[in-house]
């Protein structure tokens, strides 16, 4: 895909961007913590848009249902990042696993946070 035929960013519009800018594109099983996180940072050639949780769905699989929705070009990068305090235990270890496996599948990458 060459420079003239790129989409135009979805974020931060108004500020000058430059051709060659990053995407990040976060989507994770908090529903605040990590946007306030996120938003501290001020990378010059970095953009980072994290895909906000919706109705307190926050386990593995609706994780990934909102970051394969996201209207994305190739070359951002997609991050899936997940608590595994409850999620690792039970009846949900399948699930967790099965949306980290489907993840690695779509090129997503996967980060996991040990309480």
């Amino acid at each position: 895909m060459s420079l003239f035929e790129r989409k135009p960013r979805p974020l931060k519009r108004d500020e000058k961007t430059l051709s060659d800018d990053r995407l990040f594109i976060i989507a994770r099983d908090d529903t605040y913590a990590p946007k306030q996180y996120f938003d501290s940072f001020s990378i010059p050639r970095i953009q980072i848009h994290v895909v906000p949780t919706v109705d307190g769905t926050s386990a593995a699989p609706h994780v990934l249902d909102r970051l394969s929705k996201f209207d994305h070009e190739d070359d951002d990068e997609l991050w899936m990042l997940l608590d595994t305090d409850h999620c690792t235990r039970d009846n949900h270890i399948g699930t967790f696993l099965g949306a980290i496996g489907e993840a690695k599948r779509k090129g997503m990458n996967v980060a996991l946070s040990k309480p």
